[in-house]
């Protein structure tokens, strides 16, 4: 299968701790992963951010279960992509269920184009311009709109 992403990152999710594994092709076609774990804290965040940039890593992604990805999305935003998948759509592959293996098959996932974004990402953070920062007004009205455009395309539904 055709590697989209040569290095990449899956993230396994949790309250306290994530498992995160970075997924690297050589220019030889060898596969090496690299293994850790982190705290969910803001300082742990700048520290797996701080990782990925030495490492290289141009993109991450990590199951949508529950409401643990929101603050790793929010402190990732803009150092890396950020693909946050449909969990529906991970299926774990069978036999024993780790946060090692999860970490690892979500890279695999990733690196061959396999996980796309579940949503339309609502912009969580003001974004820099020549200016300034876009204002605050700026991200409401576009967060309004999503909604607007949602609901509408659900009463199309009813």
């Amino acid at each position: 299968m055709q590697v989209v992403h040569p290095i990449c990152c899956g993230l396994d999710v949790h309250q306290a701790t994530l498992t995160a594994c970075l997924r690297r092709v050589s220019d030889d076609g060898q596969i090496t992963t690299d293994l850790r774990t982190y705290g969910t804290t803001y300082p742990a965040l700048l520290a797996l951010s701080d990782w990925l940039v030495e490492q290289d890593c141009p993109v991450v992604a990590m199951e949508s279960t529950g409401i643990y990805w929101k603050p790793i999305s929010h402190v990732l935003e803009g150092v890396v992509e950020v693909l946050v998948g449909n969990a529906r759509e991970m299926k774990p592959r069978p036999g024993k269920k780790t946060d090692k293996a999860d970490a690892t098959w979500i890279a695999e996932l990733l690196a061959h184009g396999l996980v796309r974004g579940s949503w339309p990402r609502i912009p969580t953070k003001c974004l820099p311009v020549a200016g300034g920062a876009k204002s605050v007004d700026w991200v409401a009205t576009v967060a309004q709109q999503f909604c607007e455009t949602a609901y509408a395309g659900l009463r199309g539904i009813g």
